[in-house]
């Protein structure tokens, strides 16, 4: 409408505007290569042991309906494991995840093995059981 004056953004005069969208400018805060730091031994302790956590709460000991990974809640993992919700947080987005990297662990422990086995120089019979002991242990 004519005669009107324009909207004014509200005054930010001694104010530092509010970091809406902190991505766009976490190039200006931290140099690319350097946006996150070593972890310490302690945070791969604490992944370590909350892997070992969950791998014992999914794990089936008997056929009923209440064991496995359904049954298992973010709650039990944190209890197995004596952590905190922000330290499971810290190292996973979900129960999901903690499941994807223990099974992503797993297939790198038979990829390994099996490739020991088959550089090997025994028979088939048994690279097949050293194959099964190394997938065991």
């Amino acid at each position: 409408m004519e005669g009107m004056a324009p909207a004014k953004s509200p005054p930010t005069a001694g104010k530092e505007p509010a970091l809406t969208d902190p991505d766009d400018r976490l190039h200006l805060i931290v140099p690319s290569g350097q946006r996150q730091r070593p972890r310490q031994q302690r945070a791969h302790d604490t992944k370590a042991k909350i892997l070992k956590a969950a791998a014992r709460s999914f794990s089936i000991d008997g056929y009923a309906a209440t064991d496995g990974y359904a049954a298992t809640s973010l709650n039990d993992i944190i209890a197995e494991a004596a952590s905190t919700k922000g330290a499971v947080y810290f190292h996973f987005d979900s129960k999901e995840a903690i499941a994807r990297e223990l099974i992503n662990h797993w297939l790198t422990a038979l990829r390994q093995t099996r490739q020991s086995t088959d550089e090997s120089a025994i028979p088939a019979i048994e690279q097949l059981a050293a194959f099964f002991s190394g997938s065991a242990r």
